[in-house]
């Protein structure tokens, strides 16, 4: 839930619309989960560096924690996270994996 929530956040800066989730389907045993905006996308200054500490903009008004913390649970359980901005170049997309467990 801390992961969601903090990429929901995220999304809200960026957005006057709710970020939608998708969840996606069982995919060589894993589950991917993407929720997808329609905002203004993420800054290409920082995108390489989103997932690593105390990256922010001064506009979102983060500290750039969050999705750090964020990819260092999903790692912890084997997953992988990643954000794109949407090809149609309206917003961004949010996407981890996780392994099912059986």
């Amino acid at each position: 839930m801390t992961i969601l929530s903090t990429i929901f956040f995220f999304c809200s800066v960026t957005t006057p619309a709710p970020p939608l989730p998708v969840i996606g389907n069982n995919k060589n045993s894993r589950i991917l989960v993407s929720i997808k905006d329609t905002g203004t996308g993420i800054d290409p200054e920082i995108l390489p560096r989103l997932f690593t500490k105390f990256v922010t903009k001064p506009e979102t008004g983060g500290t750039g924690l969050g999705l750090f913390i964020s990819k260092s649970i999903v790692e912890a359980h084997g997953g992988s996270i990643w954000a794109e901005n949407n090809k149609d170049g309206k917003g961004a997309s949010f996407t981890f994996s996780l392994p099912i467990m059986r």
